[in-house]
């Protein structure tokens, strides 16, 4: 448990579920976080009319029931301008935004966990801050809160999170974990989603990379795989996405299962897919791969010929959305590019594939828990459908 810098007394964890801005004893009418310039955050509030001097409270409800408070003075961006008619009631004036200063933000930032700077505003105590092991996907009250991205007291903060990829949100997430310097202890929020701080060090319940990327669409920027996971088109999508997209079309899409009839034998398929056509096959198995310490696969040289030969059966064209699926999203990612080469505009990749990414951190690291169609719950079976399987011609 973190110590009061001041006093040395122990600082309990706590976790914020409510939070109510007051202006004068008044709500605001909204507020919201940002970054200025110099990359100093701040706290915007939308009030009727205000002036330096003006009190503004935050107050929060904690998870053990407690409420806590912080109170300032308002600091304005110039002087607001005030009313000509000193007779002009107070609900007709003008909405002003009154922007905090930075000490006050970054007090109210550390009440979501992710700083320790707020020692430094009025009537709040320090609240404990992350440490390796100690996050957790959470909900909370907030409203009109956007992307918040906070660091530990000795690391400057960064730019907020718009526009990032799921790839950097998890990144920055698995670096609470692993507790490297320099790296950002983030803590991420949207409406009412946030990573924050969990009670105890034996709870590892990291939101999955699939989560990450609905944070990072909600965040605003375009979700893009990494590296080898990315397709000529940028068509990707998550296993959840896919499924809601396949949902919808129905007949006039393909769903296709390019994993390795070993694979497909012995971990299931999803139920709705239309056929298994391997990417890759394990031949006899018969060669081994030492840099991946498993049974060397070969490309599939029927690939293209079978996926055409299935557009053609079920009446579609090479417009048709085609939704490939493997273990975690590299060999359909490849698959994709292959089809696209073929002419078949419209390919996606499903970027957690079926199993999903293996945990780096947690009583199961190394195990594929992380993300992925099995991992989402998503409709599967070890029964299948045996003309849906891949047959030598």
């Amino acid at each position: 448990m973190r110590k009061h810098p001041s006093t040395g007394e122990p600082i309990p964890r706590r976790f914020i579920r409510e939070v109510i801005c007051e202006h004068n004893d008044e709500p605001v009418l909204s507020w919201d976080w940002g970054w200025g310039v110099s990359a100093n955050p701040y706290l915007s509030f939308r009030i009727r009319s205000g002036a330096s001097g003006d009190r503004i409270r935050i107050r929060w409800v904690e998870d053990n029931g407690q409420i806590g408070s912080l109170a300032t003075s308002v600091s304005s961006q110039g002087a607001p301008e005030q009313p000509t008619d000193s007779t002009q009631s107070t609900s007709q004036r003008t909405p002003e935004t009154i922007a905090m200063k930075s000490s006050l933000v970054a007090a109210c930032i550390l009440t979501f966990g992710a700083s320790g700077f707020s020692h430094a505003a009025d009537d709040i105590t320090p609240a404990d801050e992350p440490e390796p092991g100690q996050v957790l996907f959470e909900t909370h009250g907030c409203s009109n809160c956007h992307g918040t991205d906070g660091v530990h007291p000795e690391a400057k903060y960064v730019p907020i999170l718009r526009g990032k990829s799921a790839d950097y949100l998890l990144k920055q997430a698995n670096a609470i974990f692993s507790g490297a310097d320099g790296e950002g202890r983030a803590h991420f929020m949207h409406d009412q989603f946030c990573i924050g701080e969990t009670p105890d060090e034996g709870c590892y319940p990291l939101p999955s990379a699939l989560a990450l990327r609905e944070i990072a669409d909600w965040l605003g920027g375009a979700v893009e795989p990494a590296g080898e996971a990315r397709t000529p088109r940028g068509l990707s999508v998550s296993a959840a996405q896919a499924y809601e997209q396949l949902q919808a079309l129905g007949e006039r899409a393909l769903f296709i299962d390019i994993r390795t009839r070993a694979e497909v034998a012995f971990l299931g398929m999803p139920t709705d897919a239309d056929a298994n056509i391997p990417y890759m096959t394990a031949g006899n198995f018969d060669e081994w791969d030492e840099a991946e310490q498993t049974f060397k696969l070969r490309p599939n040289s029927e690939f293209t010929a079978r996926v055409g030969d299935l557009v053609q059966v079920r009446g579609l064209d090479q417009d048709t959305p085609i939704y490939l699926i493997c273990r975690s999203g590299s060999r359909s990612a490849k698959a994709a590019n292959i089809l696209d080469l073929a002419g078949y505009r419209k390919v996606y990749t499903i970027t957690d594939g079926y199993e999903g990414a293996k945990a780096e951190y947690g009583p199961r690291k190394g195990e594929r828990v992380v993300n992925g169609w099995k991992n989402a719950g998503l409709p599967w079976s070890y029964r299948l459908n045996k003309t849906a399987m891949y047959w030598d011609l």
